[in-house]
């Protein structure tokens, strides 16, 4: 698994940071393909 604790906290802030891109992007692609459709 994890050397130790600190390497989860950076994933998990990496994840936490990267969110709200993600649901960026998501919602571009659903508003596209609602477009389209």
């Amino acid at each position: 698994m994890f050397q130790n604790s600190g390497e989860v906290i950076m994933y998990f802030g990496c994840f936490l940071f990267s969110l709200p891109f993600i649901l960026v992007l998501i919602r571009k692609v659903l508003f596209f393909v609602g477009a389209t459709i």
